[in-house]
């Protein structure tokens, strides 16, 4: 995170489960719908997200 703090996503399944101890979520998401970053050259990214859905 940004503010210093180490965040552990553990797996649930082919995917992530809830981070420990806080409120976000790990998804691959396809790079091209996600606003704002251009080409990236990836088909998917890895997106961190808040219990709102912002990132």
């Amino acid at each position: 995170m940004d503010d210093g703090r180490v965040v552990t996503f553990p797996r649930l399944g082919s995917s992530w489960d809830r981070a420990v101890g806080e409120n976000l979520w790990l998804a691959a998401e396809v790079a091209s719908t996600l606003p704002g970053l251009g080409d990236t050259g990836a088909e998917t990214l890895l997106v961190v997200r808040d219990n709102t859905g912002g990132w």
